[in-house]
């Protein structure tokens, strides 16, 4: 077999500046080039194989990188061919904000350790409102500049009402917190799976203490509230005591102070109390009227049970919840 190969090298030198070019070509094959330019305003490198070319250009206040794929490897900062960027630092910007814009779809930012994924960043809507999200594949927090908060749940049902959404460790919340549904603990038993136990609901902000005790000798007993218990309830509003006897003897509150009351009744009698006072800083709420934002309807009768919803329904209301959030981010 025979081929052909041409190489050529290039020295221009002239007033103006200074070029150096080498290039070879084979028949068959794309023709190589690697060439240098310089003059008072600037320096050019290229190389390129075809229509496969990298460029770097030195000027004044700028330096440009052009090229099909860009490599840059340091101790603090590298970007590899596949377009992945590794930071030692802090990324900051000198502007009063950073602009992420991305041109595919459903695309965002993964925080990973070790190839597992610790949290994300991503554009997107919850119901009628766009924003951005933070959090993880599980459970997403958006947030738009209205400062209103969504949780979303990828992996689940992603109707209103019919997506679940759990946090692992304490939560703390600085505000009041209002719900639709009921407020319970989530207990494990041995017989009956988990179960929820609801929260005690009154009209007011009340805290409670309950205990047992016996009548004594003279016919009375005194029953002490703990100290921490008193700095916690509104010392100028009275509290309200709740004896039953357990023991068929007759026995009642007679007497009410801030660090006791008092139980008076037949001598053995035994009984069960219950203390309750308002809390302190709340002595006047007694049902108060919420301000609710529209897109945020929770009464009761809208409210579906994920329970009591066939799978084909659940399915097909996720499968258009779906399509309705991936075409929501590819517009925005």
């Amino acid at each position: 077999y025979s081929t052909t190969e041409e190489m050529k090298s290039l020295i221009d030198l002239s007033v103006e500046g200074i070029e150096i070019k080498v290039s070879e070509t084979q028949e068959g094959l794309e023709t190589a080039a690697a060439s240098i330019q310089l003059n008072k305003e600037k320096i050019e490198q290229k190389v390129s194989v075809g229509d496969v070319s990298a460029q770097l250009s030195l000027e004044n206040g700028i330096v440009t990188i052009e090229g099909n794929r860009a490599v840059i490897t340091s101790d603090n900062f590298s970007i590899n061919k596949a377009g992945e960027a590794a930071v030692t630092g802090k990324f900051i910007t000198k502007n009063e904000s950073m602009e992420l814009t991305s041109i595919q779809q459903s695309a965002g930012m993964r925080i990973l350790h070790q190839e597992s994924e610790l949290g994300r960043l991503e554009s997107g809507s919850a119901g009628d409102v766009k924003g951005i999200g933070i959090g993880t594949q599980k459970v997403m927090v958006f947030h738009n500049g209205n400062n209103i908060g969504y949780i979303y749940n990828p992996n689940g049902l992603m109707s209103q009402y019919e997506q679940r959404h759990i946090f692992a460790g304490n939560t703390f919340f600085a505000g009041d917190i209002a719900c639709g549904g009921t407020k319970n603990r989530a207990v494990r038993t041995k017989n009956y799976g988990t179960v929820g136990m609801n929260a005690m609901e009154s009209t007011g902000a009340f805290f409670f203490d309950i205990g047992a005790g016996v009548v004594g000798e003279e016919g009375i007993c005194y029953i002490m509230t703990e100290a921490i218990f008193q700095e916690t309830i509104e010392e100028e509003h009275d509290y309200y005591i709740f004896i039953t006897g357990t023991s068929g003897k007759e026995c009642k509150c007679t007497q009410k102070e801030k660090e006791y009351f008092v139980v008076k009744g037949e001598v053995g009698a035994t009984f069960d109390w219950m203390i309750c006072a308002k809390q302190k800083g709340y002595s006047l709420l007694r049902m108060e009227v919420l301000e609710v934002p529209n897109d945020a309807v929770i009464d009761n009768e809208d409210m579906v049970s994920v329970d009591d919803l066939a799978d084909d329904r659940l399915e097909k209301e996720a499968f258009e919840y779906l399509k309705e959030y991936e075409m929501e981010i590819y517009s925005l």
